[in-house]
């Protein structure tokens, strides 16, 4: 059930995958096997069954995408698909298989041995012609087969150092014997009485049994033990050196911190122990060291053996050894960093700002310089991007401005230099040079550095103050660039009903005036645009190019929320007062965006444009000598009062004209402020206002634009 498939050549991980045969074509899988990029020789493929002889199978090359190290071809959804070669076609090959006959000659070898552990012993070599068991027995006294203390199954043709576990210990020198017998019936379980003619003995040429005898030693017991030395001089700093380890079993020395009152405190580290001796065990500690700090080398055993540390202090796992006294054997040591090699950790991240970069932690043990490196077109350390003075010792997060901004996704280097000549200058090329490990190696890990997200964030909003402002609650931008309001359109984004410049980075409550009121449970979306070309104005048409929208992960960049817009809110202020009794002054809007609306905020009685459907505030600060009336009012009155006019809304008290209760109008005065709604049938009598005390010099139109 196995084949070799001789060379395979990949761009990129994938998996040799075998099928069997379909008419003229290739079938079904039997099975599959992975392969790194490159070229890869006598690929094995174990299959989910058994060859025929003289079948033709195929063997085809998939690729590994998405990466996930799953083979998850389905020739449905897309995943793992059939390798292509530079013609376009699938890369695959046929072959035929054949079974060479042969013949087993069952046989058992054994040789006389130390039982370590007591109640396990090792049958050197089992050759069976089929599945089986070998099973050991002990003598009956009399230098014969006796009862049976152990067995273990092992599988068609030759097994290899059969492990036989015992049901009792091994006494030192006494001879068992190692039988060979069948799997019959074919279940894996090891049945023969003797009676029921199950999983018999297996009988040689001459039909005797196969049971070679053999003798076997067990040695006193292993008496644990950790030696360390005093003070250790560090080399890594990420790694301590336990000189010695004597393990009765498979275990661990684990390595704990001193708990600043010199007793034993949290652990750092462990390593896994062989049983019997263990040199110079080499362990790897969650943290960097620090130089004179004291620890401890504690051994714990594998208990369950799992090769797993998983001691708790609660659920009884893998628990300390103890010496003869009953005390943990655990030395302490004191660590040295005199001679320890240089040390650089930086991490993946975000570059924020977009021009500087921050390594975690580097260690040396005189003063020097980190300096970051772009990678070049081999893949190695090129163009010095920046570099930070670093003092002896350790030095934590430590930031490098670089000379350029980052390329989202890039790759950089973080090198360790000396900083051999002039103090606090950095010269190299020249005597401040690299800093080498242990290995020769230039110490320069790699890291990769990715842009921010662009983010566009707003919860769904309830208006205040006017209905063609919205707040839009959070912008990242990796650039200058445009908040755009869109109505929505069947759930996506439709018409641009409002924008907003937005600098690089952070922006914080981004308000957009909008180009009509929003409508009272609309959905609006929030997108981010580019400003491109960088000119701060938003000419984005969908044809020209300009100021298109951001994409990121290839989905545009696009926040919807939903409005509420509070009964009778207004669309627009004005806020208007008075030049004594010559003429009111407009000197502005709420939005600002607004102030077009008013001919001239510096003249005396402009003209103000309306929209029709639209609803107004007008804030008049000079109410009390000035009330403002509205309605149609004649352009050149024959004489001081205008007997012509006829006013529709009024802010003057005692006064109410007809329009004022119309419920869609919603006349609403409040103090110096009056609202209202510009119906079509306010609209028809409106064209102007006045004030209602000084009716002939202050006195202005009103330009109302229907929809």
């Amino acid at each position: 059930n196995e084949v070799v498939v001789k060379n395979v050549t990949a761009d990129k991980v994938g998996w040799m995958v075998i099928h069997e045969a379909s008419g003229e074509t290739f079938g079904a899988v039997i099975g599959k096997a992975k392969v790194e990029a490159g070229t890869t020789a006598d690929v094995k493929v174990t299959l989910d069954r058994d060859v025929v002889d003289g079948e033709t199978l195929y063997a085809m090359l998939h690729v590994d995408d998405p990466a996930d190290g799953e083979y998850t071809f389905d020739g449905a959804d897309g995943g793992d698909p059939p390798a292509l070669d530079a013609n376009n076609m699938v890369v695959v090959k046929p072959f035929k298989v054949s079974l060479a006959a042969v013949e087993v000659t069952p046989l058992v070898e054994v040789e006389a041995q130390a039982a370590d552990p007591a109640n396990q012993v090792i049958v050197k070599r089992v050759v069976s012609d089929g599945a089986g068991f070998v099973v050991i027995h002990e003598d009956d006294g009399a230098g014969a087969i006796g009862p049976v203390i152990g067995h273990a199954a092992v599988a068609d043709g030759e097994s290899a150092d059969v492990v036989v576990t015992l049901d009792r210990d091994a006494v030192d020198g006494e001879t068992l014997y190692a039988m060979l017998h069948t799997d019959d019936p074919a279940d894996g379980n090891y049945t023969f009485d003797g009676a029921n003619g199950e999983d018999g003995p297996v009988l040689d040429a001459d039909g005797n049994v196969i049971a070679p005898p053999f003798v076997v030693s067990v040695t006193p017991g292993v008496v644990p033990l950790v030696e360390v030395e005093t003070t250790q001089q560090v080399e890594r700093i990420h790694e301590v050196v336990v000189k010695r380890v004597v393990s009765d079993g498979a275990g661990f020395v684990v390595i704990h911190e001193d708990d600043g009152v010199g007793g034993i405190g949290p652990v750092i580290g462990h390593a896994a122990v062989a049983d019997g001796e263990s040199a110079d065990v080499v362990v790897t500690l969650d943290r960097a060291l620090v130089a004179g700090e004291t620890l401890y080398a504690m051994l714990h055993t594998d208990d369950p053996a799992d090769g797993n540390y998983t001691f708790d202090g609660a659920n009884g796992e893998d628990g300390p050894v103890l010496d003869a006294d009953g005390n943990v054997i655990a030395p302490p040591f004191v660590v040295d960093l005199s001679a320890a090699e240089g040390y650089v950790m930086a991490m993946d991240q975000i570059a924020e700002p977009f021009n500087k970069v921050v390594v975690k932690r580097v260690f040396y043990t005189a003063p020097g310089w980190i300096v970051i490196h772009a990678e070049n077109e081999q893949a190695q350390p090129g163009e010095v991007l920046g570099q930070t003075q670093l003092s002896a010792g350790y030095n934590d997060d430590v930031e490098v401005t670089l000379s350029r901004d980052i390329l989202d996704g890039e790759k950089l280097f973080a090198m360790l230099h000396l900083d051999a000549g002039t103090p606090g200058t950095y010269e190299f090329p020249g005597a401040d040079s690299p800093v080498t490990d242990l290995d020769g190696d230039v110490i320069t890990p790699g890291f990769r550095v990715n842009l921010p997200q662009p983010i566009v964030t707003t919860a769904d909003k309830t208006l205040a103050v006017v209905s063609t402002r919205v707040t839009v609650d959070r912008v990242y931008s990796l650039a200058q660039g445009h908040i755009v309001i869109h109505e929505d359109n069947a759930g996506a984004p439709g018409a641009v009903i409002g924008h907003a410049l937005v600098q690089q980075g952070e922006n914080m409550d981004v308000e957009v005036i909008l180009d009509r009121p929003a409508v009272d449970g609309e959905t609006l979306h929030a997108m981010l645009h580019k400003d491109d070309p960088a000119d701060g104005n938003y000419t984005f048409d969908g044809a020209n190019g300009e100021d298109g929208p951001v994409s990121y992960m290839g989905q545009v960049v696009n926040t919807p929320f939903v409005v509420t817009v509070p009964a009778g809110l207004p669309a627009v202020i004005f806020s208007v007062s008075a030049n004594g009794t010559s003429g009111y002054r407009f000197t502005a809007t709420n939005p600002s965006g607004y102030e077009a609306l008013i001919s001239s905020t510096t003249t005396d009685d402009p003209t103000i444009t309306l929209q029709q459907g639209w609803r107004y505030m007008f804030d008049n600060s000079a109410v009390v000598a000035h009330p403002l009336g509205f309605g149609d009012i004649d352009e050149n009155p024959p004489i001081i009062g205008g007997p012509n006019d006829v006013i529709a809304l009024s802010q003057k008290g005692n006064t109410d004209p007809a329009l004022e209760s119309d419920a869609d109008v919603n006349w609403i005065e409040a103090g110096a402020k009056v609202t209202f709604t510009l119906t079509s049938t306010l609209a028809a009598s409106l064209d102007g206002y006045r004030c209602e005390v000084h009716t002939g010099s202050m006195r202005g139109a009103i330009n109302v634009v229907t929809p």
